[in-house]
């Protein structure tokens, strides 16, 4: 008899949103437009619809701190 597969790893929240900020600014802006057309994104399996509109709106949290400070020193920002 063969044990069951091992379950793909589920993700919390806060490391979902760890792993998205990690890939940079752009990427991040990307996942958004995916969380709001609900792409699948399977870095997001496991999560529920509440905890994905959490990453929706945390995401949106970060990157509004980003817009705040290109708007405020533009030359800065290469990203």
């Amino acid at each position: 008899m063969f044990p069951d597969p091992i379950p793909p790893h589920v993700y919390s929240v806060d490391e979902v949103i760890e792993i998205l900020c990690q890939e940079g600014c752009r990427a991040v802006r990307l996942y958004i437009e995916q969380l709001e057309s609900h792409t699948p994104l399977e870095l997001l399996d496991g999560l529920s619809d509440l905890e994905k509109q959490t990453v929706l709106l945390e995401l949106h949290s970060i990157m509004a701190v980003y817009d705040r400070c290109t708007l405020e020193k533009p030359d800065e920002i290469t990203d």
